[in-house]
């Protein structure tokens, strides 16, 4: 996944709330990390936003349903995301490749 892949996490839609989003609790810091474009602000976002989808996995520890399971799926997803803008925006090293 490139860095012109995360346009899929970026479709921002102004009348969308934050009370829209499935995910609240880790979607709405990780929207902000995904929307910033200050570089020096950036690296603060993805760390509330990593410490938002972790505290989350935590919450999610031993539930097995299948909301978990999809939530679980997602926070995937969005942990993906940091890794590229990681790699991409903050010059982190990619460590696939090394």
């Amino acid at each position: 996944m490139a860095i012109e892949s995360l346009h899929i996490f970026t479709e921002y839609n102004p009348e969308q709330s934050m009370d829209d989003l499935r995910y609240p609790e880790w979607q709405s810091p990780f929207r902000e990390a995904l929307l910033e474009i200050d570089r020096e602000k950036l690296q603060s976002k993805m760390m509330k936003a990593e410490e938002a989808i972790f505290q989350r996995l935590q919450q999610l520890a031993g539930n097995s349903d299948s909301e978990a399971e999809a939530e679980r799926q997602a926070t995937g997803d969005a942990i993906s995301a940091l890794k590229i803008l990681k790699t991409e925006k903050l010059n982190y090293p990619d460590w696939k490749s090394t």
